[in-house]
């Protein structure tokens, strides 16, 4: 099975090299190499250990120019580079970042997922 996914992955990356221009491939490879460089980050309030304050910490050479973030337990998706979210019970959630990081005038979107357990 593994020998079956790394010819089927050579044979898409020379699909991929074949089909794009030097432009797309450049643009591809960016993108790609942006997900590697952000991390959730959080903290907790010393005073209510269900309110999580949350960041993303960015090392690219891009700039951040949105995220929105989902939490794990069904409330609504916010937008904001900062933002600080109150569990109403204790429990594991993932909590997922998509990301729009600006590099080289184009945006590149990753996703970034943490399980964050809430006591």
């Amino acid at each position: 099975m593994k020998i079956a996914a790394k010819i089927l992955l050579l044979l898409t990356v020379i699909f991929i090299s074949d089909s794009c221009t030097e432009e797309q491939i450049d643009s591809i490879t960016n993108c790609w190499g942006q997900s590697s460089k952000v991390e959730i980050q959080y903290s907790l309030d010393p005073l209510n250990a269900k309110k999580i304050t949350y960041s993303v910490k960015y090392e690219g050479s891009g700039s951040l120019s949105s995220i929105k973030w989902t939490f794990g337990d069904g409330k609504p998706n916010v937008e904001g580079l900062r933002v600080t979210h109150t569990y109403e019970t204790v429990g594991t959630y993932e909590i997922q970042a998509d990301i729009t990081v600006r590099k080289d005038q184009e945006n590149c979107n990753v996703i970034e997922k943490k399980n964050i357990q809430v006591n």
